[in-house]
Parts: structure tokens; C-alpha cells; sequence
């Protein structure tokens, strides 16, 4: 019997691959109930005392603003976070690594 082994970056690459997927198809499903900030930010009525963003969100309410059709916007945005967030994960790691 022979063990098949695959390497650590093809496990990566699969992995990566497997969870944009899963982003792009479900992030459409995410509810449109406000996040934990904005629903107490209502309960105790100070919301409106918010000032502006410092930074502009590239992806404001988790949709991509130049894409008209909000399943495939919502979809993209998954995506694309998805993402992002593997890169900022792996670069942290490249440059957190021990040196041999």
C-alpha cells in the first residue's frame, strides 16, 4: 500500500482555493441584520453621534459599490476578503518566521 502525501503547498493552494470558493457562494446568505457594534450602537441610541469614517471602506456593507447586482457584488466581496485575508496571514507569517 502506498501513502499518498501531498506537499504542504499544494495543501495550501487547495485549501485557499476551497475556502474563496465557499466565500463567493455563501457570502450572499450572511444576514442583513446589523454586526454586533452597530446593534448596540441602536440599543443605546448613540449611533447617530457617530462622525464620519477615518479610513473609506473599499467594500462598505461587505458588497463591491461598482457592481450593480448585489448577490454577485456580495459574492466578489467574499472573495476578495477571503483572500486578503490569506495574504496578510502569509505575509505575517513570512516575516514572523525563525530564521535557520
Amino acid at each position: 500500500m502506498s501513502k499518498s502525501k501531498i506537499s504542504n503547498k499544494t495543501f495550501i493552494i487547495i485549501s485557499a482555493i476551497i475556502c474563496i470558493i465557499i466565500a463567493a457562494l455563501f457570502s450572499h446568505f450572511a444576514s442583513s441584520s446589523p454586526d454586533g457594534l452597530e446593534k448596540v450602537a441602536e440599543k443605546l441610541s448613540f449611533e447617530q453621534r457617530a462622525g464620519e469614517a477615518v479610513v473609506k471602506s473599499a467594500m462598505p456593507d461587505y458588497i463591491v459599490p461598482q457592481i450593480q447586482n448585489e448577490k454577485v457584488s456580495a459574492s466578489i466581496a467574499g472573495a476578495l476578503g477571503t483572500i486578503i485575508t490569506f495574504v496578510l496571514a502569509f505575509g505575517a507569517a513570512f516575516f514572523l518566521r525563525k530564521k535557520k
